[in-house]
């Protein structure tokens, strides 16, 4: 399964760049005008203070600015700051992938729950807290996610391989089972199908099915 997910994942990072064209022309501006460093980052903040218009923007410009110097822990800190104050899932989604990064798997994890509960629907959400979830070994959590997902994103055959994966290892086979061969049915890549059907060959080698 792990191996399965290190190859599905969907990078969280598409959440977090920039898509708007204000984002993008703040960030030119502000680094036009400010050559140096750390007048960029006092530049940044100044915008928070005086001007929250575009606060989102601003925090995630500025921990991006951080984490490009290479000062992690800094740009986690304005995240922190700008998530404590308001829901953005672009700023959720840029602190996942941060405190990853800074191998602080479960603090990854809680932020990506919180996305989740005020939007179910986002499936590269859901399948990055797959992704980590998987990797803690959270298999509890792991099932309640991945059966969500099949009724969220009934065609998406990731939800049901993994779904279909954690009731076998329950026990549940037969139910698993199904879920696999639904799966299956949804034309997944070539490296899942094949991992399918050697789970369901062997369940009917072992006389399970």
């Amino acid at each position: 399964l792990k191996r399965f997910l290190s190859h599905t994942r969907t990078a969280l990072q598409s959440i977090a760049v920039p898509a708007l064209v204000m984002s993008a022309v703040l960030v030119v501006s502000w680094v036009g005008v400010n050559s140096s460093s750390d007048r960029a980052a006092a530049r940044y903040e100044h915008i928070l203070t005086y001007d929250r218009t575009f606060a989102p923007y601003a925090y995630e410009n500025l921990a991006k600015h951080y984490y490009g110097e290479g000062r992690l822990k800094k740009a986690i800190a304005t995240l922190e700051s700008a998530v404590s104050s308001s829901y953005n899932i672009r700023l959720h989604a840029l602190l996942s992938v941060y405190y990853d990064e800074d191998n602080r798997l479960l603090d990854a994890i809680a932020t990506l729950r919180a996305v989740l509960r005020k939007d179910p629907h986002l499936d590269s959400v859901r399948h990055d807290m797959v992704n980590l979830l998987s990797r803690a070994g959270q298999y509890g959590e792991l099932m309640e996610v991945a059966r969500d997902g099949t009724r969220y994103h009934p065609h998406d055959p990731t939800y049901h391989y993994v779904y279909g994966w954690l009731l076998i290892r329950e026990g549940r086979i037969q139910e698993g089972a199904g879920e696999l061969l639904e799966a299956r049915r949804l034309n997944p890549p070539a490296r899942t199908a094949a991992q399918i059907d050697a789970i369901l060959r062997q369940l009917r080698e072992d006389g399970k099915l």
